[in-house]
């Protein structure tokens, strides 16, 4: 994270860079072991990120929202280009995680003809469950 100043009149717009804070200090859970389990960038397209990395960061934007917006998380699976296959009992699990962090709601990401059905099904388990058990 960076702040950036407005040029002084006469001199270049460049961008003048201060106060540079790594993001691990901003987010302490950046750093934490259950973040350092989440994959690197390069195995991101093998391992995709876990049910618990939806926990935490949705209650992370609950927690800044101060109850001044509703959140809805997005799941995303079954993204072209990725050799790994979603399994549907992890998206499953995303989706009780986010309402277990304190989402309104979630929303399934990307475009409804690349999803496969089995996930769909199992975005579908998980809402008709919680419904039951709220009301």
């Amino acid at each position: 994270m960076c702040r950036w100043r407005a040029p002084r009149r006469g001199s270049s717009w460049r961008k003048k860079r201060t106060n540079a804070i790594p993001y691990f200090q901003l987010y302490p859970t950046w750093n934490s072991p259950a973040a350092i389990a989440e994959p690197k960038l390069d195995e991101m397209t093998r391992r995709g990120f876990s049910p618990e990395y939806v926990y935490r960061e949705t209650k992370r934007s609950v927690a800044s929202a101060a109850d001044k917006t509703k959140l809805y998380s997005g799941i995303g699976f079954n993204i072209p280009g990725q050799p790994r296959t979603t399994d549907p009992e992890n998206v499953y699990k995303a989706v009780h995680r986010a309402f277990d962090a304190g989402a309104a709601g979630v929303v399934i990401s990307r475009e409804y003809e690349e999803m496969r059905l089995a996930n769909l099904k199992a975005v579908g388990r998980a809402v008709r469950e919680l419904a039951a058990t709220r009301t």
